[in-house]
């Protein structure tokens, strides 16, 4: 997550929260679950070959 935060320019807490908040609008409990829900919902079209 250091990345997320440096390249943000907001705290890591504030870019957890964020993350927390996306996780529980797609009622899930992992980036792996949040991207399945993303490409689920056609967020994330082209991401199904990184996802098994």
């Amino acid at each position: 997550m250091p990345l997320t935060v440096a390249r943000s320019g907001k705290s890591e807490h504030t870019v957890r929260r964020h993350i927390e908040n996306i996780y529980e609008r797609l009622e899930v409990n992992s980036k792996k679950e949040a991207i399945r829900a993303g490409h689920k919902l056609g967020f994330l079209k082209s991401m199904a070959k990184w996802v098994s």
